[in-house]
């Protein structure tokens, strides 16, 4: 069995990492974008744009790249993380641009107009439209624009660094997107700063979104080479600078990096995000290496962040493989699914009673993604210690407390071959990439006491 994923975007071969220029265009279409090495499978700095279009956020076709390096001009050495936009009926993508390093343009920003359907580009004779950094600053990193409109201008905010001291978001502000006047550090935090989530010397992929009456900083958290995690601030804006309350992660597991923010016409937000192989090169062998997060809505209310998976994920449900209601008496194994590779599993009990959920198993359980809530701690853990034959993962527990008030535990947990993507009570998200041997697919369920629990699984079906 092929280990591409079946209903995660991804092109068919090579290198994926960062999701970008995420959009829904004037007809209704979604376009989401993806940093594309397609003839290998390690990330190169002359890496493209490569393009899909979706009616449903879920079916995703590939069109034509939008933007390739060309071995010279502004972006000949690499066309790097941005943002897309539309100005006036124009599309247009913003993005890092990586010109000749030995000529001193490794940090600049370009600008790509396209066509009315969205499948052919041009580049701005101006490019680049900024030059790099602020020399002030000292910075170690400039790049991954995110723009927006707002008071009949354009805002972009750019993830950089001050020197080695702080992480920070620049910001600027334009009237046509090709003359940006700069306008300060709109926020930063020392690299000292560990209190309540630490948050690296660099930025990444910088997203922000409205959300409610404030707006959401997602930031990708970089720090010596290392893909840490998203952090997740919300906070006020005044004029061109962020007031945030603290930073919390975003997505609890390992395997979640580089969020595209997008808000539909109906005002939702969705946001997505790249989930690398974390060591392993089970993938590479077939010819590719990442995939994209399953989209997720976002909402905020009096306890909190909301993430829980779009609705248009359900359309994908075939075969129902389990359904109703299950007593559990205290430490038996309750088979769910015997083989359950590809499929969704939702999951109900009593907010007092410790659950284990088992994914990805083998015949005889010592193999497994486990799945814990313990009621004592109020707590989620994920454990993929023993899933993974190869033991390539570095990392293998992970936990996040489940807070707020809630009379019952709600599990939703999606499988896709080698991703566990997990969402508690729609308030905390997991995403854990893991390399079962072949045939170990099954899900099993598990009570610390006696207990009754509701359960549905279904098969899903194929999208790209």
């Amino acid at each position: 069995m092929s280990l591409l994923p079946a209903f995660h975007y991804r092109p068919a071969l090579g290198w994926i990492n960062d999701p970008i220029g995420f959009i829904q265009d004037d007809e209704g279409r979604f376009h989401l974008f993806v940093q594309h090495v397609p003839d290998g499978v390690d990330w190169k700095p002359d890496i493209q744009w490569s393009h899909g279009i979706s009616n449903d956020l879920v079916h995703w076709e590939f069109v034509e790249p939008a933007l390739v390096p060309e071995g010279h001009g502004s972006d000949g050495f690499g066309c790097w993380s941005g943002s897309a936009v539309i100005d006036g009926n124009v599309p247009t993508l913003i993005y890092s641009a990586l010109g000749d390093p030995a000529d001193g343009h490794a940090q600049q920003v370009s600008v790509a107009r396209g066509s009315a359907e969205w499948h052919t580009w041009s580049r701005e004779p101006v490019n680049p439209v900024i030059a790099g950094p602020p020399p002030e600053l000292h910075a170690i990193g400039f790049r991954d624009p995110y723009v927006w409109r707002e008071d009949d201008s354009w805002r972009m905010i750019m993830g950089a660094s001050v020197g080695d001291e702080a992480a920070a978001i620049l910001g600027y502000s334009s009237h046509d997107l090709l003359d940006w006047t700069y306008e300060g550090i709109v926020y930063q935090r020392s690299v000292n700063e560990r209190d309540d989530l630490w948050t690296g010397r660099l930025w990444e992929c910088p997203q922000l979104p409205v959300l409610g009456n404030e707006r959401l900083l997602l930031a990708s958290v970089w720090h010596d080479d290392h893909f840490l995690y998203v952090a997740a601030l919300r906070g006020q804006m005044s004029g061109m600078r962020f007031e945030p309350g603290a930073p919390a992660r975003f997505d609890h597991g390992p395997d979640f990096y580089s969020a595209a923010a997008m808000t539909d016409t109906d005002g939702r937000l969705v946001v997505v995000g790249w989930s690398r192989e974390d060591g392993s090169t089970t993938t590479q062998a077939e010819g590719w290496t990442g995939m994209i997060s399953v989209p997720r809505h976002v909402d905020v209310d009096d306890q909190g962040l909301l993430i829980r998976p779009i609705s248009e994920l359900e359309q994908l449900r075939g075969d129902t493989v389990a359904s109703g209601l299950r007593r559990l008496a205290a430490g038996t194994v309750e088979v769910i699914a015997e083989a359950l590779p590809v499929g969704e599993v939702i999951v109900r009990s009593p907010i007092g009673v410790g659950v284990r959920l088992d994914v990805f198993a083998d015949s005889d359980g010592a193999h497994s993604v486990a799945i814990e809530y313990s009621p004592e701690r109020r707590e989620i853990i994920v454990d993929r210690a023993t899933a993974s034959p190869d033991a390539s993962s570095q990392e293998t527990r992970f936990a996040a407390p489940l807070t707020g008030d809630f009379e019952e535990l709600k599990l939703r947990v999606y499988l896709d071959k080698t991703i566990v993507e997990v969402f508690a009570n729609d308030r905390v998200a997991f995403t854990v990439r893991a390399y079962p041997s072949e045939g170990a697919a099954a899900v099993t369920l598990t009570a610390d006491s006696n207990t009754q629990v509701s359960v549905a699984a279904w098969t899903l079906s194929q999208t790209m």
